[in-house]
């Protein structure tokens, strides 16, 4: 188990490799600020040129920030986001990336995560990734089943995947941190079966809420919690993207053999032996449903095929 200030540290130097003349900003909010300011002290030690900025806490994983902070991201070298919701797929970030910025997206992240999940063997993950990043780029179709009543085929045809290796040393590029994940935008469409979130979705743990899934997008929730995240796609400020909300966005694989569960799906989704689906939007990956909002359920033991092929059985690494 890290401390705050060692994984705080592993982040800045093995994950950004960040040199002393580069510049830093950590973006937060009023929830996540105290973790950031133990962030930021760490990182004014590591370059003279750091700089916190608090923005306000944003109510829907995927909704824009204030205008400006996709400039100011843009401005430096690496960018932290520690924040409640997600700024992962935002046009904020995007453009941020396109002026050169590093980023790590960390939204939701707690303390417990920064002490149990951040510090892990990033040889381990890039090597797991690479092993599953060529079914992914040659694959037509995926299925996934799993014992929580998971059964799920769609299209990935032409669709690229992306591994998430927990390094940030290119510019423009983009990770989570808790880091260990490959992961893909399905071909709109053609996702049909169901899957059940046994794990995490939402920033809360679910025991089985099932998601039935009919031409590529979700169509009706139940069991635990279906009520209060099938609400979430309700909310006034999305009634106006219609049913594009309710796409299947991804799929995703976690490889990080360090996590484990903890109620968070920034840590949970990467946790080794499990998958996840989200519904929202993909426009930053290579799908093309833009919409405000996304989110990922996280389900245990997945059984993964891609074209007939077994790479993942009942949790456990085929190939």
């Amino acid at each position: 188990m890290a401390t705050v200030a060692e994984a705080s540290r592993f982040i800045l130097m093995k994950v950004f490799r960040l040199q002393r003349s580069e510049s830093l900003i950590v973006v937060t909010d009023t929830k996540r600020r105290r973790l950031a300011e133990k962030f930021f002290a760490v990182a004014k030690g590591a370059t003279p040129h750091a700089v916190l900025v608090e923005i306000p806490e944003l109510s829907l994983s995927g909704q824009e920030p204030p205008r400006g902070i996709a400039e100011a991201m843009g401005g430096f070298d690496a960018a932290v986001l520690m924040t409640t919701a997600s700024l992962t797929h935002t046009v904020a970030t995007t453009l941020a990336r396109k002026r050169g910025a590093r980023i790590a997206s960390m939204p939701g992240i707690t303390e417990t995560m920064m002490r149990s999940g951040i510090v892990t063997d990033l040889v381990r993950i890039i090597r797991t990734n690479r092993r599953l990043m060529p079914y992914l780029s040659r694959g037509k179709t995926i299925t996934i089943t799993a014992p929580g009543g998971t059964d799920i085929t769609a299209s990935i045809a032409g669709r690229r995947p992306h591994a998430d290796d927990g390094l940030l040393h290119r510019r423009g590029g983009l990770i989570n941190i808790p880091s260990g994940e490959v992961f893909i935008a399905p071909v709109e469409g053609t996702a049909h079966g169901r899957y059940v979130v046994d794990a995490t979705i939402a920033g809360g743990r679910a025991k089985s809420l099932s998601i039935s899934v009919e031409r590529g997008r979700a169509a009706g929730f139940s069991g635990d919690r279906a009520r209060e995240v099938s609400a979430l796609f309700r909310r006034p400020e999305l009634k106006r993207y219609g049913r594009r909300v309710y796409t299947v966005a991804e799929i995703g694989i976690g490889t990080n053999p360090t996590a484990r569960i903890v109620g968070s799906t920034l840590q949970d989704e990467k946790v080794l032996g499990t998958a996840h689906i989200a519904l929202g939007k993909n426009t930053g990956f290579g799908g093309r449903t833009e919409v405000p909002v996304h989110y990922d359920g996280v389900f245990r033991r997945p059984t993964i095929a891609i074209d007939g092929r077994a790479i993942m059985q009942d949790g456990r690494l085929l190939v």
